[in-house]
């Protein structure tokens, strides 16, 4: 049977490999991770240790010795390391919000000579890339050596997220200050008990004064982001300035385009209302089928669906007239020519009647040279009979006019009535 001694041995051996087991938990919380330490859970698992010096009894006194200043001094490597890291991180941060203000203010430099849309585009194209470095998914390098032209950007990503951004970055900003708030005072809260508990231990008061200052360095620690929080914002609200500059310039390229496009339509409208409504209704069908035609706002593109409508219901008004006038007119030509068939016909007609009644005078006058009673008479009425055969001849000629004339016309009306 094992005596209280033994027992008491037994039991400070047990609580010794707790704390050894917790010490190197601790000294796992930074090696797990050698790019990226976790400096806050260090610090908070930390806690439990001291507690744990506090708390187990018995620990013989060597190793309760040797145990804490194997803690000490993991604690104060751990807390020399943080602060180097900090000094690290600040000056890469700074050095990445050089590159980024630099990128911005180049792209704010295109954006003066930007004239058409692909331009735009590439500029946005950079912005994009420069919002993937404040997100902290692109890195300086990678981004530097990316051309413009090879970055895969979707095209509105950059000047439809800025509110969405924006959030993103000021959630990420208010939760790291929230963390750290939280952090601070667990410190506080468990330097607390400590101060309280362990007052009777040296080696415990002194990790008390050791806590302080960790809750000090926790307080100012910066997330482990590729940028820290002050530059961020200042990088922020450049950016955010930047695309508020590439939003008013594709406002105004797309007013530019639209004064244009407006202008072409006003044109075809007036050829639809005052010109050829043909050329124009084909014209409407080119400019509809052109993709570029409605590439604007919503406001935009109604006021051009409404122009191409009006020009439209136009072209088409004005063809119908023109048709109703042609045929009008094709009427009104019908019964001119009809009438002048009817014309022609009874001058026609009346010169054959002539052409009778001088040939029975031709006849006559013949009858008349025979009974003559002097030569001189006789010779006079010859002059006669040829004046009048003279006569017969110019009424027939002009028959065989009109007869052809009404042959022509009679042949046009007859294909109209076939037609």
């Amino acid at each position: 049977m094992e005596t209280s001694e033994q027992v008491t041995y037994n039991q400070a051996d047990i609580n010794v490999k707790k704390i050894e087991e917790e010490i190197n938990k601790l000294k796992k919380t930074l090696t797990d991770s050698p790019v990226r330490k976790n400096y806050r859970e260090f610090w908070e698992q930390s806690h439990y240790v001291i507690n744990l010096f506090k708390l187990l009894k018995p620990i013989l006194p060597e190793d309760k010795d040797r145990l804490w200043k194997e803690f000490a001094e993991l604690r104060e490597q751990t807390k020399q390391q943080e602060i180097s890291d900090r000094e690290v991180r600040r000056k890469e941060s700074s050095e990445k919000r050089q590159v980024i203000e630099a990128q911005l203010a180049d792209i704010e430099n295109q954006l003066l000579s930007v004239q058409d849309y692909s331009e735009l585009e590439k500029v946005k194209e950079i912005l994009q890339n420069t919002l993937n470095m404040l997100k902290g998914t692109s890195q300086v390098a990678s981004v530097e050596n990316t051309s413009t032209e090879n970055a895969s950007v979707e095209n509105a990503s950059v000047e439809d997220s800025s509110e969405e951004t924006s959030a993103d970055l000021q959630e990420n900003t208010q939760t790291e200050t929230a963390s750290e708030t939280a952090a601070a005072e667990t410190v506080v809260a468990e330097t607390t008990a400590v101060e309280t508990a362990v007052a009777e231990t040296a080696q415990v008061e002194t990790a008390q004064v050791e806590t302080a200052q960790v809750e000090t360095a926790v307080a100012e620690t910066v997330v482990d982001e590729s940028l820290v929080r002050e530059d961020k914002e200042a990088c922020w609200v450049i950016w955010r300035k930047v695309n508020e500059s590439v939003k008013q310039k594709r406002q105004d390229l797309e007013e530019k385009v639209f004064s244009g496009v407006k202008l072409t339509i006003l044109d075809i409208l007036k050829a639809a209302e005052e010109g050829n409504p043909h050329d124009a209704l084909k014209r409407i069908k080119e400019i509809q089928s052109d993709p570029k035609t409605y590439k604007f706002n919503k406001a935009f593109r109604e006021e051009i669906k409404g122009l191409l409508n009006q020009a439209f219901d136009s072209a088409i008004k004005r063809i119908k007239e023109v048709r109703e006038e042609n045929k009008r007119r094709h009427q009104e030509w019908i019964s001119r020519m009809e009438s002048n068939v009817a014309r022609w016909n009874e001058l026609h007609e009346k010169n054959i009647s002539i052409i009778s009644g001088l040939e029975a005078q031709i006849t006559k006058l013949e009858e008349d040279v025979n009974n003559a009673k002097t030569p001189e008479f006789a010779e006079r009425i010859r002059t006669w009979i040829d004046e009048k055969s003279n006569k017969i001849k110019d009424i027939k000629e002009t028959n065989a006019k009109l007869e052809e004339k009404i042959s022509s016309v009679q042949k046009s009306l007859g294909k109209i009535d076939h037609e």
